[in-house]
């Protein structure tokens, strides 16, 4: 009980006061029932007269000459929605799933909710929010755009009378998370925008969905400060929803009051959410992806409507732009899986695989730093269907940027990176001095990802800990107290010792407790040849042994072992690993995990290890490679990887 106790109190002061304080008002509200009367179930929008549902029609869309003009990819936008057809939508961008918008639990206030593993839903909530955000809605309406053919209008309103039969107002999971509610939102007013015109968009279907979108509205500003305790993505998605409704609607009477509490929560968020170097406070590329396409919409309608973005916000959006750009691997267009990884994929307007960042980073560059990322490609589509100009070609395509705050070396061929993290707010995953390595387009060194955040252990948020990361623990421990399926405590802390243009050298105080720091080389001996040195060393007089496991996660390419060398088969040719510590006398151990199962026999099964998760709520096999020794401080430990 005192270990509770303690927590509770780090996470306090850890957490910062104003983050406290706003969770405080969300638990007393909703303790007290009080959500119950400010988000009832019986609309107040049903009443109002037809006139205050006029509609401002969006204009910046491209004709439909423009598009077939302009991209490539109609006829690969038109074959997706033809699968949304058949009843199917990619599932966090990757997964073919049924479009079921129909919950299992039983229907109460949102208020009062059914746990995710009690009842007779027993299900992650994430499955049941991802079909309800309605972005395979927005791939039928292009299509309908583009063909005029009344199947695709016709399945959009099919669909979303069962989701409004089946999601009464304010009752279910699908109304719980303000943050679902908004994205909703924006995905409907985008999907009716390109459906208007349809002869299955009656007058009546059409005022309908106008209603609905100002319940959905309505629903966002009473659980306001659930958001902003929580500073991330839920407070920008709040926002940007509340702000659209404003622009969509604007003879709602409410209609001022969310375009001004929308845009003022926008630049709250964006000033405080993105550090001077351009990093989201999520500590993750994919939160880091939706973050700018959210201020992309943003901006698009701030555009139409005659007003001005926040310089501030403005400039805080450019070097958010920059940051991401410098984790991208030129060749696959991808970046490494750093930190949560949730499958948000809010604007598909682009048929490029989902781990494909080009359309964001070609968007959010054009339009945060006026010219573009890359020579037109696919990527160009989410430009060319949010009426942004893509005729102008880059000037000068460098190998990639060089952002200081991105410890990075090597070429478009060859790169690796570093995790080094000073953290001002909550980390996601305890993954300092993480490394991913790159070769040719092919992730090389793999970040594990997510899979699921609500599931039984160990697959609550599991591989967030450092023991799935490509870096070392010491006596089994992760680098941060865990304190709950998103709450770290104890933050480790990094720093840069030394960095040239071969080499990063990092240390990080995870360890600290134990009386060890963990320094880690890595270093570019040549594209095809690289070395990792994990120094552990004590700064305090130590006689004690410490357990030291090396850890690294790799495809799942047909390997080879012989010594301390592993030889994989990869697509390129053959990628080799070579593995030594500085010690003679005291013996050390490899031990191979593939899909939670030891391959080397006679040890203990980690079910967490020897999987990849490319997106939420899936995960593949992968190949661990653990090396482990018990031994006195200090300890060297050299990885070596070369490409042959």
């Amino acid at each position: 009980m005192a270990s509770r106790y303690i927590r509770t109190l780090k996470a306090v002061f850890q957490i910062g006061l104003f983050e406290n304080l706003n969770y405080l008002k969300y638990q007393c509200l909703l303790k007290g029932g009080l959500f119950r009367f400010l988000t009832p179930t019986v609309s107040r929008n049903q009443s109002l007269s037809a006139s205050f549902f006029n509609p401002a029609w969006l204009d910046f869309w491209p004709s439909k000459e423009t598009v077939l003009l302009e991209n490539t990819t109609s006829a690969e936008t038109i074959n997706q929605a033809e699968i949304i057809l058949n009843g199917e939508f990619p599932q966090f961008g990757v997964n073919p799933s049924e479009i079921d918008l129909s919950p299992k639990n039983e229907l109460r206030h949102w208020s009062q909710p059914v746990p995710p593993f009690s009842g007779t839903g027993k299900q992650d909530i994430k499955f049941i929010w991802e079909s309800a955000r309605f972005s395979w809605a927005i791939k039928l309406a292009q299509a309908f755009y583009l063909t005029g053919e009344e199947k695709y209008a016709q399945f959009f309103w099919k669909k979303y009378a069962e989701f409004s039969k089946a999601n009464p107002l304010n009752l279910g999971p699908n109304w719980e998370s303000a943050q679902e509610v908004a994205l909703r939102l924006i995905a409907l007013i985008i999907s009716i925008n390109l459906i208007k015109d349809a002869k299955s968009s009656t007058i009546k279907r059409k005022t309908d969905l106008y209603k609905s979108i100002a319940d959905h509205a309505d629903r966002i500003p009473p659980t306001i400060s659930y958001a902003k305790a929580q500073n991330n993505n839920h407070l920008l998605s709040e926002a940007v929803g509340l702000f659209s409704a404003g622009i969509f609607l604007p003879e709602h009477p409410h209609a001022r009051k969310w375009e001004r509490l929308g845009l003022k929560w926008f630049h709250d968020a964006v000033n405080n959410q993105i550090s001077e170097d351009g990093e989201y406070i999520q500590h993750s590329n994919n939160y880091h992806r939706l973050m700018l396409t959210l201020a992309l919409w943003m901006k698009v309608l701030l555009q139409y409507s005659g007003q001005k973005m926040d310089k501030q916000a403005h400039t805080k959006l450019s070097n958010a732009s920059k940051w991401l750009m410098c984790q991208l691997d030129p060749i696959s267009g991808q970046v490494p899986n750093l930190g949560h990884n949730d499958g948000s994929l809010i604007l598909p307007f682009c048929p490029t695989p989902y781990e494909d960042y080009r359309p964001i980073l070609q968007s959010a560059s054009r339009i945060f730093l006026s010219e573009p990322a890359f020579n037109p490609g696919p990527w160009d589509d989410l430009c060319i269907w949010l009426g942004i100009p893509v005729k102008e070609k880059r000037k000068q395509t460098p190998s990639f940027l060089i952002n200081p705050s991105i410890p990075r070396i090597g070429n478009s061929d060859a790169w690796a990176s570093l995790r080094t993290a000073h953290f001002t707010s909550r980390p996601a995953h305890a993954d300092q001095l993480h490394v991913d390595l790159w070769y040719r387009g092919h992730n090389i060194t793999l970040d594990a990802g997510t899979f699921q955040y609500n599931a039984p252990p160990p697959w609550d948020n599991g591989l967030a800990q450092t023991l799935v990361h490509n870096t070392l623990m010491v006596n089994a421990k992760n680098q941060m107290l865990r304190a709950g399926r998103f709450l770290w405590l104890d933050w480790a802390q990094s720093k840069i010792v030394d960095q040239k243009d071969n080499l990063i050298r990092a240390n990080h105080n995870g360890y600290r407790k134990l009386h060890a720091v963990h320094q880690r080389t890595l270093k570019r001996i040549s594209t095809k040849k690289w070395e990792i040195i994990d120094l552990v060393f004590s700064s305090h007089q130590v006689s004690n042994e410490h357990q030291i496991d090396l850890h690294w996660l790799l495809p799942d390419w047909p390997m080879e072992f012989r010594g301390n060398t592993f030889t994989l088969s990869a697509p390129f040719g053959s990628v080799k690993l070579d593995i030594s510590s500085d010690t003679k006398t005291n013996p050390s151990k490899f031990n191979f995990y593939k899909k939670g199962r030891s391959i080397s026999g006679g040890v203990q099964e980690e079910p967490l290890l020897g999987w990849y998760s490319p997106t939420y709520g899936c995960k593949i096999p992968a190949l661990s490679i653990r090396y482990s020794i018990i031994h006195t401080l200090p300890l060297t430990i050299t990885s070596r990887f070369t490409f042959l």
